[in-house]
């Protein structure tokens, strides 16, 4: 299912990476956002999501 090819991918950038390599998988590039149908910046929902974990928590 294409919804599953996305999921692991982030998943594995941003999630798998850190934790097992102490680094995330994405070099920042942009390229993603360029072409995505959605218009999505994947940048802009990775800070939002931080927020909410790390700074709305405290």
């Amino acid at each position: 299912m294409r919804f599953m090819r996305l999921r692991n991918r982030y998943l594995k950038k941003f999630d798998f990476f850190i934790d097992n390599l102490g680094e995330q998988g994405c070099c920042g590039c942009g390229r993603c956002i360029d072409v995505c149908p959605g218009k999505i910046d994947i940048r802009y929902i990775l800070r939002k999501l931080y927020e909410e974990k790390y700074i709305s928590a405290v």
